[in-house]
């Protein structure tokens, strides 16, 4: 009896842990790492049609910052009890932490991933005033001028995108850095800066209504949407790719109910051909991960960025 008394009285002192996402109380507050109308920002702002009644009702709260680690803080000081969640990026949660001299946490540790939503490569464009047209001109316009090529850079993701191809390709590149794909968007589109590393959710109506060139894609693969966009790849920097994510996490010590949950809710809605048709005409790849593989996918990350980051010699302040 004494035993079962100590059981039971443990249970109700940690009843969050047996709540169920039905029995949430109130709104779903979703940190966004990025500003509004970036890939973090239309990772959930995509999903919420297709998610079912049974979940509570979602309010996205954009908090950029810091690479996304504004977003990334508040999420680790929020309360385990499933009304505060973050879509976060490879950058917020991977190449962020490891470019600052002091992060503010752990991205393996200090976080419950619940789902990988989507990943994509990122495209170099340049404003309609620029002269160079392809990669290979890029070079050229950067050979003649000794203080190098100007890029605007979204997030800690885009400068290291930047500077790895920068170091790879033996071209100065000065990274102009902004806290987000909508403000680096406005920035190449205005002539502030020359050139720009964005999502293709940003940059794919601007190349194909003319107000932006394309230079080339990150990603291994061309994007489906912009077949005569050559990647960095085929343009000759041999070995090149760079890919980034999306995906929901939540506070440290989530439920293990919970993250089960949620996890299914959303895998549910990633797998709606309506949202999967919405994802890639953006240039998004649907993946739908459970818990498990989204942590490898985590720690791969970390080892592999740490390497580069260490080899290039690339920190932030």
């Amino acid at each position: 009896m004494r035993a079962a008394a100590i059981v039971v009285a443990f249970l109700v002192s940690c009843g969050v842990h047996a709540q169920t996402m039905g029995k949430l109380e109130g709104p779903l507050r979703v940190l966004v790492s990025g500003s509004p109308g970036g890939p973090a920002d239309s990772g959930i702002r995509l999903l919420v049609p297709a998610l079912t009644a049974d979940m509570p009702r979602i309010v996205v709260d954009n908090r950029p910052g810091a690479g996304g680690q504004a977003a990334g803080k508040l999420l680790m000081n929020s309360a385990p009890d499933g009304r505060t969640l973050m879509v976060g990026s490879s950058g917020s949660h991977v190449i962020a932490p490891l470019m600052s001299k002091n992060p503010p946490y752990d991205p393996v540790s200090d976080f419950t991933p619940i789902i990988l939503i989507t990943s994509n490569g990122l495209v170099l464009v340049a404003n309609q005033k620029y002269s160079p047209n392809n990669f290979s001109e890029l070079l050229a316009v950067a050979q003649k001028n000794r203080s190098g090529v100007n890029v605007g850079a979204a997030g800690a993701t885009g400068e290291l995108a930047i500077a790895l191809l920068e170091n790879m390709a033996s071209i100065k590149m000065n990274r102009i850095r902004w806290n987000g794909a909508g403000p680096t968007e406005v920035g190449v589109l205005s002539g502030e800066v020359e050139m720009a590393l964005l999502p293709p959710v940003s940059s794919l109506g601007h190349i194909r209504e003319g107000r932006l060139k394309g230079i080339g894609v990150t990603s291994s693969r061309r994007i489906e949407l912009l077949p005569n966009l050559p990647t960095f790849q085929e343009q000759g920097v041999k070995g090149y790719e760079f890919q980034l994510w999306n995906g929901l996490f939540a506070p440290p010590k989530f439920p293990h109910g919970l993250v089960k949950e949620f996890n299914k809710a959303f895998a549910n809605a990633l797998q709606s051909p309506d949202t999967r048709k919405r994802y890639e005409s953006l240039g998004f790849s649907v993946m739908a991960s459970s818990p498990s593989e989204f942590v490898r996918v985590i720690k791969n990350d970390v080892e592999k960025n740490k390497n580069v980051i260490t080899a290039i010699g690339l920190h932030s302040n």
